[in-house]
């Protein structure tokens, strides 16, 4: 790559004069520059060119990372499967002890899926209660709906002033300042 980089401003160089040679010579110019530029480095069966080309060092760079981390991650994985079929096997069906309850991942037949099982998954018990417990509260909060309704009808029918959600307020302060109010009118009624 360090030749190549040294050649590039005599290439260049080369081409712009050939471009500008002379009025006579532009067919060639252009001639050479539709074929791409050209350096003849000499041999034995005539000589070789070097056509220049567009640098390729990112694709090859790429590709080489890609094969490298592509590699660094399945080797691993391939030596794991590998040792997991050789040295464990398949998983046989067998009898179940008396008093023991399996667990949701002993039923898995390959080693890898029973690790998956038991670390990554939900046992399927537990997606059903959860599912139980979803449904206990849509039904207990469509119940709610129906008795906020029935007792919205029964206070329109009976015309109740105080509804379910009222608050009870204290009115002794409001019968006092009532007897003040009083008491200011008659006051009032005997001066005038």
């Amino acid at each position: 790559m360090g030749v190549l980089s040294c050649l590039r401003p005599s290439i260049v160089r080369g081409t712009k004069q050939i471009i500008s040679f002379s009025a006579q010579q532009n067919s060639l110019a252009a001639k050479t520059l539709q074929t791409g530029v050209v350096r003849h480095m000499g041999g034995n069966a005539g000589p070789p060119t070097m056509i220049k080309t567009a640098s390729r060092s990112v694709y090859n760079t790429l590709k080489d990372e890609f094969h490298f981390f592509f590699w660094v991650g399945a080797i691993p994985c391939i030596l794991i499967v590998a040792a997991f079929n050789i040295f464990g096997g398949q998983g046989e069906l067998t009898d179940i002890p008396e008093g023991y309850q399996p667990h949701h991942w002993e039923y898995e037949k390959h080693p890898i899926r029973r690790f998956i099982a038991k670390h990554f998954t939900v046992p399927l018990e537990k997606v059903y209660e959860k599912n139980l417990h979803y449904q206990w509260m849509d039904n207990a909060k469509n119940e709610q709906r129906i008795i906020a309704r029935k007792v919205r009808r029964m206070m329109r029918d009976n015309q109740d002033y105080k509804a379910w959600f009222y608050i009870p307020v204290d009115v002794s302060g409001k019968e006092e300042a009532a007897g003040h109010r009083r008491k200011y009118d008659e006051r009032k009624s005997y001066t005038e």
